[in-house]
């Protein structure tokens, strides 16, 4: 019988009832024939795929902080398993299961974080809105941007964290193959766009 995953209700699949789970997402071949295309464009193809893979990772920490830890966690388990758990973690993009209302799929995996990890852990919304209210008008409006996070200084206090700075490596390696990618592009609107 399956293990119950602790502070969750239902109990944690197997590896049968998580192949059946990630089967409900059917594959498909999304493809295109870029062999008419010239060489630059491919080349800067590439670097736009890398920069999406990029951009991919950075996601996994957006949905929550525990998602990278598990992830390797996940990987060095070459059991069957622990394939199937690989498999249903890649798919839903988190140990939570996007199609049975986001329910946890993986033992000690809490419930989702409603506020994902734009927010501390811990952190509870009347804290979060007493910390805004506090704020003058132009802090509060930067913190309730869509390319900030809220943090805790090293005294435990809220803190408003731009992209740019809590994302900067990834930003910065997908910034330069963004690049890359216009370099290598012949195409003006493109290389615009990049």
């Amino acid at each position: 019988a399956p293990a119950t995953a602790p502070g969750a209700d239902a109990p944690v699949p197997d590896e049968a009832r998580l192949r059946a789970m990630t089967a409900r997402f059917v594959p498909v071949d999304i493809g295109a024939d870029v062999s008419v295309l010239p060489e630059s464009e491919r080349r800067a193809l590439v670097k736009m795929i890398e920069a999406a893979r990029v951009l991919d990772g950075l996601y996994l920490r957006q949905v929550w902080a525990g998602s990278e830890a598990l992830l390797f966690e996940l990987l060095a388990d070459p059991s069957p398993l622990g394939q199937a758990r690989l498999h249903a973690f890649l798919v839903n993009k988190g140990p939570w299961s996007q199609l049975d209302h986001q329910a946890p799929f993986l033992p000690g995996v809490p419930a989702k974080p409603e506020a994902a990890n734009f927010y501390p852990a811990g952190a509870t919304k009347a804290e979060v809105e007493a910390w805004m209210k506090a704020r003058p008008e132009a802090e509060r409006t930067a913190a309730a941007g869509f390319f900030t996070t809220i943090r805790r200084t090293p005294k435990g206090m809220l803190t408003a964290v731009p992209y740019s700075v809590e994302y900067q490596g990834e930003l910065a390696r997908a910034a330069e193959l963004l690049r890359e990618a216009a370099a290598a592009t012949t195409q003006p609107t493109l290389k615009a766009f990049l």
